[in-house]
């Protein structure tokens, strides 16, 4: 049944009732980057390399409650890209539903969140244990892509907006909890 997430993330996505909600143009592809809960993550690298990135680019780069990253991120020089900075957010089941692509870590509630909402996950850096066990079964189904070193990252964003995968079909018949 999968790790048990909230009933909304199961729920229809409007594409362009969520652009208009959270104005983002949906005139590009929208890449969204999280730090991770304890900010693993490196942003500020993600967001400087997917300036390698040709084609033009909504970026949503969450820092979560870490405010000195929150700042820095909104201190960048400008880019090439449409950079949206965001911390903390309620608005997360429907920013994950707009996104083409997902760049974090492989945590367990990540990964059934993007899963569930089909969306392709870029696992940056799994750490040895659970998260590269999450990785390892993304990649065999379908679900996203392991990226071990941030200079693969261009390449895996353009690779995946190109050829979308074709996901084996692993998602849950109904919620975890209603299973439960």
């Amino acid at each position: 049944s999968g790790i048990p997430v909230d009933p909304i993330w199961y729920e229809p996505a409007d594409r362009a009732a969520l652009g208009k909600k959270l104005a983002l143009p949906l005139d590009r592809p929208i890449i969204m980057a999280l730090s991770g809960g304890h900010g693993l993550i490196d942003l500020v690298e993600v967001v400087n390399q997917l300036e390698k990135v040709n084609r033009p680019l909504t970026i949503i780069a969450v820092a979560g409650k870490n405010e000195a990253l929150q700042q820095k991120l909104t201190d960048l020089p400008n880019t090439k890209h449409e950079l949206k900075v965001l911390g903390w957010t309620n608005d997360m089941p429907d920013l994950v539903r707009l996104a083409d692509v997902v760049i974090s870590k492989a945590g367990g509630l990540t990964t059934t969140e993007c899963m569930v909402s089909g969306k392709p996950l870029l696992a940056v850096f799994p750490i040895p244990g659970q998260e590269e066990a999450n990785a390892k079964f993304i990649a065999a189904n379908g679900l996203g892509l392991i990226i071990k070193k941030i200079s693969a990252l261009p390449g895996a964003v353009e690779r995946l907006l190109r050829e979308p995968l074709q996901p084996k079909p692993v998602k849950p018949a109904s919620p975890a909890a209603q299973v439960i």
